[in-house]
């Protein structure tokens, strides 16, 4: 059997070329209109640290980031490190019914 050799290529350096190659690389993400949601309850019940520890350690090291683009390795190791700040910004989410875009 014959191995075909790879050669190789000239790194491209006409400006449209790359544009279209950065555009299709790296597609800017559709703008969501999150809907607003009333809570017809009269006490928001806070996240509790269990729920944010269980929370922490379901997120996989490996998978992509999100549409927030922050790494999971960076997320998880921010909530252990501050934990408290996470289940204030929770807990004023939930509480307000806005959520960080």
């Amino acid at each position: 059997m014959i191995r075909l050799k790879s050669q190789s290529m000239p790194s491209p350096t006409c400006p449209q070329l790359l544009q279209k190659i950065i555009t299709a690389q790296f597609s800017q993400q559709q703008e969501f209109n999150y809907p607003t949601i009333q809570c017809q309850l009269e006490e928001i019940l806070s996240v509790m640290m269990d729920e944010l520890r269980e929370a922490c350690d379901r997120v996989e090291y490996l998978k992509a980031p999100g549409l927030d683009e922050i790494p999971n390795i960076a997320l998880k190791t921010a909530i252990k490190t501050v934990p408290a700040l996470f289940l204030e910004v929770y807990d004023t989410c939930l509480r307000e019914g806005t959520f960080p875009r």
